[in-house]
């Protein structure tokens, strides 16, 4: 049998270019696994000469897996939790300024999307996110933490280095409080793959509900069946193809997609390929395939948004709050949203935002236009003094959801 050594190479002349004419990573994405069922005779072995298998490893992973081995007498073991928080687009934009008694938690406006997020607000959750795992670190290593956080309206003037303080966090020394939320940090994953079929317990939805709604001036309500459920699933994807026709706003968005593994490690951030919910062929076979156009690229979100995202959650949260400019409501709703995802991850259950409506009530505002989708959240949410600021589909995922990459702690901090 030791003709078989010469199949693998055979294969990868013989069909790579059948391979090509036949799949795009359009079609991929389209069709997931039933389609990669027929194309994977074709690929399979040329998958494994070239290590497309490969998922989430590499320098710009290792935050994910050194994130609590840092012995060192400083708060920097704080900082490293922190910079696994969920944020906006992968964006990361946050820096630290680490003393000996606390840490200045800092916005980095030079990573805002000034057309995706016109005015900051989904900056400033991600900076909520950050604070809920310092939070939950400083407690596990042994300090009581105190926050202050920064006061005002969004989207505020940063400094001349685009820095905005955002917050201050002071710790003493105390007890080791290892909470469960915290030993999930380095597990926690955006999950925009299909969800199951079955619905979320009623039990767990109450349990979210209440640490939505523990915070003044903030909500969170959920949406699984009926008319409302509708409304919202409309309300999505009408603003998704707001978007998709907002050449500005999609060009934005597509500049952080990193596709392949040379811009992943030179960047460390924004979304990758990996991260787009394929199962193992399907990515692998994208993996193999040309980067697609600009207009299949979007068509693409429009598409998974409808036929993935929405059509198979089984419930979908909203949060509303009182004033989605003031920044400590956002922060305030960052650290919810992070405490709900990570309890999501102890229960196996998973999260994926779907902001689309909110971006474009921001983008209306930003261009002054007339603002439809805020009277259709209006109209959702029934009353005109609490506005929807963030959304998220929760079930039980089909395929497990890969990391994203992430900046090292050293380079996130400023003097």
């Amino acid at each position: 049998m030791k003709e078989w050594r010469y199949f693998g190479p055979a294969a990868g002349t013989v069909f790579g270019s059948m391979a090509k004419k036949v799949l795009t990573r359009r079609n991929v994405i389209r069709y997931g696994g039933g389609f990669t069922l027929l194309a994977g005779s074709l690929i399979t072995v040329q998958a494994l000469r070239t290590g497309v298998w490969k998922t989430g490893i590499g320098p710009a992973y290792r935050p994910w897996l050194d994130w609590n081995t840092d012995r060192s007498q400083t708060l920097m073991p704080i900082v490293r939790a922190g910079i696994l928080a969920a944020n906006n687009h992968n964006t990361q934009p946050w820096r630290f300024s680490v003393r000996r008694h606390s840490i200045l938690i800092f916005a980095d406006t030079t990573r805002a999307l000034s057309n995706f997020d016109p005015f900051m607000r989904e900056l400033w959750i991600s900076l909520g996110c950050v604070v809920e795992n310092m939070d939950l670190a400083a407690r596990a290593l042994g300090y009581t933490p105190s926050l202050q956080y920064a006061t005002g309206r969004l989207p505020g003037r940063p400094r001349e280095d685009g820095l905005a303080l955002a917050a201050k966090m002071s710790v003493i020394p105390s007890r080791k409080r290892l909470l469960k939320r915290y030993s999930v940090i380095p597990s926690r994953r955006t999950n925009r793959g299909p969800y199951k079929a079955r619905a979320v317990r009623q039990s767990f939805l109450q349990k979210l509900a209440v640490i939505g709604n523990a915070e003044t001036n903030i909500s969170l309500k959920f949406y699984e069946t009926g008319g409302e459920r509708q409304q919202i699933d409309n309300l999505i994807l009408s603003a998704t193809r707001d978007m998709v026709n907002d050449t500005e706003m999609m060009a934005e968005q597509r500049a952080w997609i990193r596709l392949n593994q040379d811009d992943i490690e030179k960047f460390r951030d924004g979304p990758t390929i990996e991260t787009i919910g394929l199962n193992q062929l399907s990515l692998a076979i994208a993996k193999m395939l040309p980067p697609p156009s600009a207009d299949d690229m979007d068509a693409d979100w429009f598409e998974a948004t409808k036929e993935v995202h929405l059509a198979t959650a089984p419930a979908i949260g909203m949060f509303t709050m009182r004033d989605p400019y003031d920044k400590v409501q956002c922060i305030r709703l960052g650290r919810l949203w992070q405490k709900i995802h990570l309890i999501c991850t102890i229960e196996h259950m998973a999260v994926h935002p779907l902001n689309q409506p909110f971006k474009m009530v921001d983008r209306e505002l930003q261009r002054r236009q007339d603002p439809r989708n805020k009277r259709l959240l209006i109209e959702l949410i029934g009353d005109q003094h609490r506005h929807g600021v963030f959304a998220f589909r929760i079930g039980r995922a089909v395929n497990e959801a890969n990391p994203s990459p992430r900046r090292p702690a050293k380079d996130v901090v400023t003097a």
